[in-house]
């Protein structure tokens, strides 16, 4: 075997490149031009070893430190090289930039769609149904939950979590970088935003619905349920919007 030739399952750790982009299986060997884009965003930071000591300044990337040898210092960074190691090849799942674009872009807006459905609701129309009298807005709001749950609207409110859950996962092992945060966490707040649909809002309109609108139970059970239902769907609300600036940040920063 060639001296520098790791064994089988380890990986050769690069020294010229940051400790979180180091192994092979990381992003940078599988897509240069992907982490050569993503190093560009970091003009403002220092690499950094895995424990701390400062390597060089961001302006100084190509340093020369690649081309030196064993025991030379590197005149940029008055520094000699950091031998390089040998380090078990970790499992990452690999996902084209294209896909993760469509996925994420898809749950963008099935996130905008379903917060701003639910802004509206929280903002204006449950303020009209309150106005109403409690056998009209029970009617009027039984005809809105059954109408509600059509294709389009359901596939906004889950799609919006749900496709981004595989980009999420395979971003896990670069929690280093500010996009994978914010891709992860575009993908929990939609996924909370559906916990609470499911959790909250879907039992209050079953409740509801079994209600005959004209009956004393069905006057006495709606201020009860406008209050709690409306305080659920403002906080959905929030959580898909900004669900929608995690994910419009992630592209921008791509």
């Amino acid at each position: 075997m060639h001296p520098g030739t790791p064994p089988a399952g380890w990986a050769t750790i690069d020294c010229s490149v940051p400790g979180h982009l180091r192994d092979s299986g990381s992003r940078f060997s599988r897509d240069h031009s992907t982490a050569e884009r993503r190093r560009t965003q970091r003009n403002d930071k220092a690499w950094r070893t895995r424990d701390g000591r400062r390597l060089f300044p961001s302006n100084q990337r190509r340093s020369s430190s690649r081309h030196l040898r064993a025991g030379d210092v590197d005149p940029e960074t008055d520094r000699r090289p950091t031998p390089c190691r040998w380090q078990r090849r970790t499992r990452e799942i690999d996902m084209s930039d294209d896909l993760q674009l469509v996925l994420v872009v898809a749950g963008l807006v099935g996130a905008a769609i379903s917060g701003g459905a639910f802004f509206a609701f929280s903002n204006f129309v449950m303020r009209a149904l309150s106005e109403l009298p409690a056998p009209d807005a029970v009617s009027a709001m039984q005809s809105i939950n059954r109408a509600a749950p059509n294709p389009l609207f359901v596939m906004a409110i889950v799609g919006a979590g749900l496709v981004g859950l595989p980009v999420a996962i395979a971003e896990v092992g670069n929690l280093g970088e500010a996009g994978a945060r914010f891709l992860i966490t575009g993908v929990g707040l939609s996924l909370l935003a559906l916990a609470i649909t499911m959790g909250l809002n879907v039992p209050k309109n079953n409740a509801l619905d079994r209600l005959d609108p004209d009956s004393p139970s069905a006057v006495a059970y709606w201020p009860r349920y406008i209050t709690s239902w409306t305080r659920a769907n403002t906080l959905r609300a929030v959580a898909s919007l900004a669900s929608t600036a995690s994910y419009a940040l992630w592209l921008e920063g791509r």
